[in-house]
C-alpha cells in the first residue's frame, strides 16, 4: 500500500481509538494486545501438587460463564499449553501472567514470566510507552524447552518489538523451573518495514521443525521457518504471506495453526479489538494440506485476500471473541479465547471452548461446558422446541422438531446420525437461518440442558439451545455484518 494511505488510514484508526494490533499497553489490567498459539503444544508429564480451591471472580449463573471458575477475569490474549495434567495459559499483562487449570474448568493464578512489567532491554526502545506490560505472549515446545515470545508497541504504528524465554519446565514446584530471557528475536518499524511482528505464533510441523506465524494489520499475517537451537527466526530465509485484508485496515491479526486429520488450520481475527462493549472482533478460519499455504475458506476464498470462514462471533453477552489459540492434542481440541463481557462493563474475560470436528473436516466451536453426546444421542433427546442463531447477534430463529422427523409448521425435516450423534436440519422457509441445511453436533452444555453447535451450508456457524414451551418464530435476519 502506498505510505500517503498507509499514513491516512493510521490516522483513522488513531482518531477511532484503536490500534493497528490489539496491543494496548497503556492499559492497567491485562494490556490489551493480540495473540495466539498452536497444535500440540504439549511436554512430558512433570510433577505438581493439587490447586488450591478456586475462587470464582464472576457470578457462575450467567450463561457463557457456567463450567468455568477462579482466575477468568480480567484476562486478555490467552495462549495455551499443556504439559503432563496440567493446562497452562499466558497472557498479556504484568510481566507475562500465567494460570493453570487441571480441568479446564478451575483456573488460578501462578506468577508470571518476569517479576518486572518488562525486561530492561526493552527500554532501549524510546518509542515504548512507559510502564509498559507486555503483550499477545506465546507459548510452544520444541527443542526440548518451553519457548514463550511477547511482544511491546507502539500504539496504532508498526513500531514492535519480539522477545524470548525459555524454561525447560512450566511446572513452578519444579526445582527446574526458571525462566531465561534471550531478549529480542524480532522487530518491526514504520521507516523499514510494511508489517508488524506482533502477535508471534510458534509451531510446530509434522516433521518437528518449528515455524512462527506473525503480523498484525499492515501486510498481514506471515510465516517464517525457525532456528530450533535459538528459536529465533532463519536468518537467510525471508517470510511468506499467509493472511490479509483489501483494504489492510479493517484488520488481520492474532494467528493461531493448528495441524488436524492431515490439514493445517490458521486461525485469525478479523477487527478491531479492546473497545469494551462496542469491539467489533470475530475468528476466523481456513486450511491448507501445507503449513505454508495457500490457506483457503469453507467457500475455496483465499486468505490472502478477505478469505476466512467465520469461526466464532458475538452472541448473548458476549462481544467480540478473538485473539483465539488453538491447542490439538490425540485426547482433545481447544479454543481458548478472550471476549469482552456485555453484562460486566465490558470486562475482558477468558473463554475456553471444545472445538469440535465436522465430517467434511471443518472445525465447530461450541460452548464453555458442551459434551458431545456422540453415539448415545437418540432422537427422543432431540424431539423438541429449539432456538437456532448464527453469532453477529442475528435474529435467533425457534423451530420444533417432531417425532416424526418433521419441523413444525411445515418448515422442513430432520434426521439423527445415530453413528456420529450429528442432527441434519433442512429448513426450507426460514429466512432468519441463513442457508437451508445445518448440521449440529447434538449434546449437552454446562447446566446438563440439551445444545448443539455446527454450521449451515452457507459456512455460517449455528448455536441451538432446546427451550421448551418458547413460542414458535421465523423472523427475517439481522444485518450480519460479516465482512465489516
Amino acid at each position: 500500500m502506498p505510505a500517503p494511505l498507509r499514513g491516512l488510514a493510521a490516522v483513522m484508526l488513531s482518531l477511532a481509538l484503536v490500534s493497528a494490533a490489539c496491543s494496548d499497553d497503556t492499559a492497567a489490567d491485562a494490556t490489551p494486545s493480540t495473540t495466539t498459539t498452536t497444535t500440540t503444544t504439549v511436554a512430558p508429564t512433570s510433577t505438581t501438587t493439587d490447586p488450591p480451591a478456586p475462587t470464582t471472580t464472576l457470578d457462575p449463573n450467567r450463561t457463557i460463564t457456567v463450567g468455568l471458575s477462579g482466575d477468568i477475569a480480567p484476562a486478555h490474549d490467552p495462549d495455551i499449553a499443556k504439559e503432563g495434567d496440567w493446562y497452562y495459559v499466558f497472557l498479556t499483562g504484568h510481566g507475562v501472567p500465567i494460570r493453570r487449570s487441571q480441568d479446564l474448568a478451575h483456573w488460578e493464578e501462578i506468577g508470571s514470566v518476569f517479576e518486572e512489567p518488562h525486561p530492561a532491554w526493552i527500554d532501549a526502545y524510546d518509542w515504548v510507552n512507559e510502564g509498559d506490560h507486555l503483550g499477545a505472549p506465546d507459548i510452544e515446545f520444541f527443542d526440548d524447552r518451553w519457548h514463550v515470545y511477547y511482544h511491546s508497541h507502539r500504539f496504532a504504528t508498526n513500531n514492535a518489538i519480539t522477545g524470548h524465554a525459555w524454561n525447560v519446565t512450566l511446572d513452578p514446584d519444579s526445582p527446574d523451573y526458571a525462566w531465561v530471557d534471550d531478549g529480542l528475536v524480532m522487530s518491526s518499524n514504520d521507516v523499514d518495514h510494511t508489517y508488524s511482528v506482533l502477535d508471534a505464533n510458534a509451531v510446530v510441523d509434522e516433521n518437528g521443525d518449528p515455524w512462527m506465524t506473525f503480523g498484525s494489520f499492515w501486510d498481514g499475517v506471515q510465516i517464517t521457518r525457525l532456528d530450533a537451537a535459538s528459536g529465533a527466526p532463519v536468518d537467510d530465509e525471508s517470510s511468506q504471506l499467509l493472511a490479509g485484508r483489501d483494504p489492510w485496515f479493517l484488520g488481520v491479526e492474532a494467528s493461531s495453526t493448528a495441524h488436524h486429520d492431515g490439514h493445517w488450520y490458521l486461525f485469525v481475527s478479523w477487527g478491531f479489538c479492546c473497545q469494551g462493549v462496542d469491539t467489533k472482533y470475530e475468528i476466523r478460519v481456513g486450511r491448507s494440506p501445507t503449513i505454508t499455504g495457500p490457506y483457503l475458506d469453507r467457500d475455496g476464498n483465499d486468505m490472502l485476500v478477505n478469505g476466512g470462514s467465520l469461526l466464532l462471533g458475538a452472541h448473548d453477552q458476549v462481544i467480540g471473541p478473538g485473539s483465539g489459540d488453538v491447542l490439538v492434542t490425540d485426547d482433545d481440541s481447544v479454543l481458548v479465547h478472550h471476549w469482552y463481557d456485555r453484562d460486566n462493563d465490558g470486562e475482558t474475560t477468558f473463554g475456553v471452548r471444545p472445538l469440535l470436528w465436522s465430517p467434511d473436516g471443518w472445525p465447530v466451536a461450541a460452548d464453555t461446558g458442551f459434551v458431545a453426546a456422540g453415539p448415545a444421542a437418540t432422537a427422543d433427546d432431540v424431539v423438541g422446541v429449539w432456538t437456532l442463531g448464527q453469532y453477529q447477534d442475528s435474529t435467533p430463529a425457534t423451530i420444533e422438531l417432531r417425532s416424526d422427523g418433521t419441523i413444525a409448521d411445515d418448515l422442513g425435516t430432520w434426521s439423527l446420525d445415530a453413528a456420529t450423534g450429528t442432527v441434519s436440519l433442512q429448513v426450507d422457509a426460514c429466512p432468519a437461518l441463513a442457508g437451508s441445511t445445518h448440521l449440529l453436533f447434538f449434546g449437552t452444555d454446562a447446566t446438563g440442558a440439551a445444545a448443539g453447535f455446527g454450521h449451515s451450508d452457507t459456512g455460517l456457524p449455528v448455536r441451538a439451545v432446546k427451550t421448551e414451551g418458547a413460542p414458535l418464530t421465523c423472523a427475517a435476519p439481522a444485518d450480519l455484518n460479516l465482512n465489516s
